[in-house]
């Protein structure tokens, strides 16, 4: 059985299953303190969802991935109007191409790339010419994405030190080899 985490991500998960159906109300159509930007599109995707939960509830994935695969899939249901069992590539490309604009950093484009294919490997498995599901081959209209990003698109974070300031901090403790030491360790 999943444990509850830190950040209460088992009591996000329950009371999201618990309001389902609410989903399918625009955000604006809430009251009370409705603060969710997306809801499906469609109410035949609702189904997946449910699909979704009792594949969680089989390999007992601990709930800050569920609620990961639940916010892709949240916005997967927003971006598209069509059913997602008939969403071809053509769909596909335009659902990563909205998440783009939203991810802005490598590491989530990247992560919901991930996401779509393995939401797209539960829902929606390559089934095999004796009718048996192929667990590790990719569905066809997710197998060309790659979540590999451009390397020229990824920065390094703007919090480095340049040589010269690790130099100037390490030379203001030089009297303290231990806080130097620990300097070093942290930088590098």
């Amino acid at each position: 059985m999943a444990e509850d985490d830190i950040y209460k991500n088992k009591r996000k998960y329950e009371r999201f299953m618990e309001t389902l159906d609410q989903f399918l109300i625009p955000a604006s159509g809430l009251k009370g303190r409705g603060r969710r930007l997306y809801h499906c599109q469609n109410p035949k995707n609702i189904q997946y969802f449910k699909k979704l939960h009792r594949h969680f509830e089989t390999r007992d994935l601990s709930y800050i991935s569920r609620c990961r695969l639940f916010d892709s899939l949240r916005f997967i249901t927003f971006v598209t109007e069509k059913d997602l069992v008939i969403c071809g590539r053509e769909e596909i490309n335009e659902i990563v191409g909205r998440s783009h604009k939203v991810n802005h950093s490598s590491h989530g484009k990247e992560t919901f790339i991930k996401n779509l294919k393995r939401i797209w490997s539960v829902l929606f498995p390559e089934i095999d010419d004796h009718g048996r599901i192929e667990d590790d081959v990719v569905p066809y209209p997710v197998r060309h994405l790659s979540s590999r990003i451009d390397k020229s698109k990824q920065r390094l974070r703007n919090d480095r030190l340049t040589i010269q300031e690790f130099e100037r901090l390490v030379c203001y403790f030089s009297g303290d080899v231990e806080m130097q030491a620990y300097i070093t360790l942290a930088v590098e």
